[in-house]
């Protein structure tokens, strides 16, 4: 496959995963979001690895694992604090061992905030943790010209924001 054709796929690949993305934030259950994510993230991972960017085709590739642990894990104990400790320490492992340039400080911090947030927050939670997180990893894919993810972290921040305001706790 010629160079072209990888970014073009690549870049196709994070459009789709915009469009999920942005539908994500808008279910009110944590465990529809998860689904989404891991959709949304597996288009990422692939378009990542289309481009050339090992780091965050790896990174993602844990967040798939990731994603899946969650949703399957007990809603309550302490094990959701542990899950989302070991996963922030294996985004800081993952992270080192395919490092890349200074920009993956972006995407690993991003990614390790993220672990603890799905972990342990409740949606509405997550969806304010998205505003930070996704912003570093727009910066990151900004970095690595990767126009659909640029896209679709862009997206995440405005569909967190609506999601965040539409379930709101209204004050009496």
């Amino acid at each position: 496959m010629s160079p072209e054709t990888k970014e073009l796929i690549g870049q196709a690949l994070s459009m789709i995963a915009t469009v999920v993305t942005v539908f994500s934030y808008q279910f009110r259950a944590k465990s529809k979001i998860l689904i989404a994510q891991t959709l949304s993230t597996a288009c990422l991972a692939l378009s990542y690895f289309l481009i050339g960017a090992t780091s965050g085709f790896c990174l993602n590739v844990l967040g798939i694992f990731r994603n899946l642990c969650f949703y399957f894990q007990p809603k309550a104990g302490r094990f959701r604090y542990y899950s989302g400790a070991f996963f922030s320490l294996a985004v800081c492992a993952v992270g080192v061992l395919f490092w890349q340039d200074a920009a993956d400080l972006l995407m690993i911090s991003a990614l390790m905030i993220n672990a603890v947030a799905l972990s342990t927050f409740s949606a509405q939670k997550l969806r304010y943790s998205i505003l930070l997180t996704s912003s570093l990893i727009l910066c990151y894919a900004a970095v690595h010209i990767n126009v659909g993810a640029i896209l679709n972290e862009g997206f995440s921040v405005l569909s967190a924001a609506v999601g965040i305001l539409r379930f709101r706790k209204k004050k009496e």
